[in-house]
C-alpha cells in the first residue's frame, strides 16, 4: 500500500487544477460559440470521410491505386467519418 506524503498531497491537488479539457473553459462547461465550433469541425470531418471513401475506389478502378492503396484511403476515410461522428454526438444539438 502507498504512504500518503505531503508530495502526493500536492499531485492531487494539481490535478484539480489542471488545464481544462477541450470541452471546457476556465469558466466551466464550454460555452454556446465552443459547442458549436466543434459541432460544424464534427459536420467537416464527416463530409471529408465521405469524401474519401469514393476516392480511394475510383483510385483503384483508374489504376493510379494499388489494391492496398485504395483500401488504405478507405479506412482513412471511415475513421475519419467515425471521429467525426464521435465528436458530433458529444457537441451536438439535442
Amino acid at each position: 500500500m502507498q504512504e500518503y506524503t505531503a508530495h502526493t498531497a500536492r499531485n492531487v491537488s494539481g490535478l484539480r487544477n489542471a488545464a481544462p479539457g477541450i470541452l471546457e473553459s476556465k469558466k466551466g462547461r464550454g460555452s454556446a460559440e465552443d459547442f458549436f465550433m466543434l459541432y460544424k469541425l464534427a459536420r467537416f470531418l464527416q463530409g471529408l470521410g465521405l469524401l474519401l471513401l469514393p476516392v480511394g475506389i475510383a483510385g483503384n478502378l483508374a489504376e493510379k491505386l494499388t489494391l492496398w492503396q485504395s483500401l488504405s484511403v478507405s479506412g482513412v476515410g471511415v475513421l475519419v467519418f467515425y471521429i467525426g461522428w464521435s465528436l458530433q454526438q458529444r457537441t451536438g444539438p439535442r
